[in-house]
């Protein structure tokens, strides 16, 4: 007779800054072809119980070109974990984009690659690496963006923060 142990498959979550370049057609032939790409990242991913295993769950993002425009976007991620502790996250899903030239509906594929290691303590996961995105417009006036970026953890981010607050504490 076998021993049955419980599966456990916490889910991991990270929020995210990005910051890179982006190139591509001008969404309704406005607005810059290239630029700076700024956006905050967040997602769930679900079905893990240690590095070497699948994951997948939804994500949201908030972002926007040249500051030119504000774009809603979410949908799904799988993590593939092509090396422990640094795998491959594709994502895929919709996109809202509003601002220069109207708004209008579109598509998005993303994929990261870097330091995602689950936490086995707890339900934040440290996420640094690179980021590469290709959003498309689904529109007459259509327009794409390609985006090549950093994504770096907020938590990261608010750090030296943190340590200000505790230092002036003291």
């Amino acid at each position: 007779m076998g021993v049955c142990w419980p599966a456990r498959a916490d889910p991991q979550w990270t929020v995210g800054v990005v910051g890179g370049g982006a190139w591509g057609r001008p969404f309704g032939g406005q607005g810059a072809g290239k630029g700076f790409f700024g956006a905050v990242h967040g997602d769930v991913l679900l079905g893990q119980q240690r590095n070497t295993e699948l994951g997948f769950g939804p994500y949201a993002r908030v972002s926007s070109l040249h500051f030119e425009d504000a774009r809603l976007s979410g949908g799904v991620s799988v993590l593939l974990p092509v090396w422990s502790g640094v795998p491959l996250v594709l994502s895929g899903g919709g996109v809202w984009r509003s601002g220069v030239g109207g708004s209008a509906g579109g598509l998005e594929v993303w994929a990261f690659w870097g330091l995602r290691s689950h936490n086995f303590h707890g339900d934040y996961c440290l996420t640094n690496g690179l980021v590469f995105g290709w959003q498309q417009q689904l529109s007459e006036s259509g327009g794409n963006t390609f985006v090549v970026g950093a994504q770096v953890d907020a938590a990261v981010l608010a750090l030296p923060f943190l340590l200000l607050y505790e230092a002036a504490q003291r």
